[in-house]
């Protein structure tokens, strides 16, 4: 059976999956492709997956409407729930969809066409996991280890595109206090149009808002402190330890690692929060 998992949505989904078939055996990865929306391209050449990648025919080139309908309103949904479900009628023909969820957009876009859904699983990570472990036998496709970096840096991304997810400045400074006590020489790592007002002695990087330049940039740190955001993923991607500071437990978008070893805190608990970032600066160091 050959599987096609569908990415119509989230920057942060796309680069789970992609993260994930990057660890598949090559006669495993030969079974599987990406399908994704138009809107995803830029990140898709920024992370140039390792299998077939298949681009939807969709006019639009925005995130679908159907996933915006606060923004775009429900006539605009409607139009796009049917021009995904005809793009994807003619999608990688005989492959199985893999499908993010089940819930009723997801199932509408699918149509008539076969579909597996992820498994329930505490994290994203690991629901991909069972998933390929059910399909193609044990393999224990998550990331083993991180690369080794000969850096002393750590990235510090504060910003999301969800404005509630950002990290409120007076604990952005504290984070940055005890990475620089730990030894390491932070960074704020901004991307093009993120400004911070006064940022206190602490260095700023402002860098191109391109996903391929935001991933090059992750590659040179030792480790990245990120809002709930795409940036924690993509060090995923580049195989960097990631601390995730969210305003609630998020568990299940955690990068894997940050689940696996609880490299995560909320605004509100800061005795934990800084507890675990102490425990990742520590093994970010080895």
């Amino acid at each position: 059976m050959h599987f096609a998992f569908v990415q119509v949505k989230a920057f942060g989904d796309l680069t789970v999956t992609a993260t994930i078939l990057r660890n598949l055996p090559q006669e495993s990865l030969a079974r599987c492709k990406i399908v994704v929306a138009p809107h995803l391209v830029e990140l898709v050449n920024a992370l140039a997956p390792v299998c077939d990648v298949e681009v939807l025919d969709l006019i639009d080139r925005r995130l679908p409407a159907l996933f915006d309908l606060k923004k775009r309103g429900l006539f605009a949904g409607a139009r796009s729930a049917l021009s995904l479900r005809r793009s994807l009628a003619k999608a990688a023909p005989q492959a199985t969809f893999v499908m993010p969820s089940a819930r009723l957009r997801e199932h509408f876009i699918v149509g008539r066409r076969s579909s597996l859904i992820l498994p329930k699983a505490s994290n994203v990570y690991v629901a991909h996991e069972q998933f390929i472990n059910q399909q193609f036998g044990a393999i224990g496709c998550l990331p083993k280890h991180h690369k080794t970096i000969q850096s002393s840096r750590i990235a510090l991304c504060p910003f999301s595109r969800v404005s509630a997810k950002n990290i409120p400045w007076d604990l952005v400074v504290e984070l940055a206090d005890a990475c620089s006590r730990k030894g390491f020489e932070v960074e704020l790592l901004l991307l093009e149009g993120e400004d911070v007002a006064n940022p206190e002695g602490l260095r700023a990087r402002v860098i191109p808002r391109r996903f391929d330049a935001l991933a090059a940039a992750l590659s040179t740190y030792s480790g990245v402190v990120s809002a709930d955001s795409l940036p924690a993923h993509l060090g995923e991607y580049c195989n960097i330890p990631s601390f995730v500071v969210s305003p609630v437990p998020n568990c299940y978008w955690l990068p894997a690692h940050a689940f696996k070893s609880e490299h995560w805190g909320v605004f509100n608990r800061r005795v934990e929060l800084h507890e675990r970032l102490i425990e990742f600066l520590c093994a970010a160091k080895r």
